[in-house]
């Protein structure tokens, strides 16, 4: 907010808010007695009504006049829901497609992020922010997993962010990746195969 016409040595200047607390100056960038004041980023709550008002007094003749502004916060973009198709595949050979819909939000276009994440607290970006509600990608298995392991579970983390930047609330699902466990002898089989006719990306695809 800011107050302007007047010369800074012709005015004291006094902010007060309401559903704001301005005692709490650890929220606020600049003191209450300035002619701007400045809120720190995230120190006001999404969807919310706020009205600032400033006390001008004119230090010759203590008159005193006041100017209110009345601000309504953006809203993360909210109500959707998110799915895996499949829901079990296997280390970098299936294609899990992740598809988002019925976000709400009147600030858009939305952007869409998709990680990836495993027990151990290591993330990938599976898609970074886009305009596209899906995204399909080839999964690792969890780090120390194997073919014989039951902990080959993957958590996906949807975030949705309106134009303004206001982020939504993660959305997580569970897919399982596991190991294919693999037969040298049959894969040396079909490669010989493959490379008899000439099948170059066959072989490659093993």
């Amino acid at each position: 907010a800011f107050c302007d016409n007047f010369q800074d040595d012709q005015l004291a200047y006094q902010w007060y808010a309401e559903g704001l607390n301005l005692e709490q100056r650890e929220l606020l960038l600049t003191d209450t007695n300035r002619r701007a004041l400045v809120v720190k980023p995230g120190a006001l709550q999404q969807n919310t009504v706020y009205v600032f008002r400033i006390q001008a007094t004119i230090t010759a003749t203590g008159a005193k006049s006041t100017a209110s502004l009345k601000i309504t916060t953006n809203t993360a973009p909210v109500n959707g829901t998110c799915s895996a198709s499949p829901e079990t595949g296997y280390s970098l050979q299936t294609v899990f497609v992740i598809s988002c819909y019925g976000w709400l939000d009147t600030d858009r276009p939305l952007l869409y992020s998709f990680d990836s994440s495993q027990s151990e607290g290591f993330t990938t970006a599976m898609c970074p922010q886009q305009e596209s509600e899906i995204c399909s990608a080839k999964l690792p298995a969890p780090l120390g997993s194997s073919t014989s392991s039951s902990n080959s579970n993957l958590t996906i983390t949807i975030s949705v962010t309106d134009f303004y930047g206001a982020v939504s609330s993660p959305y997580r699902l569970q897919v399982k990746v596991k190991q294919r466990s693999l037969n040298v002898s049959s894969l040396a089989t079909d490669a010989d195969q493959k490379a008899a006719r000439g099948d170059v990306n066959g072989v490659l695809a093993l």
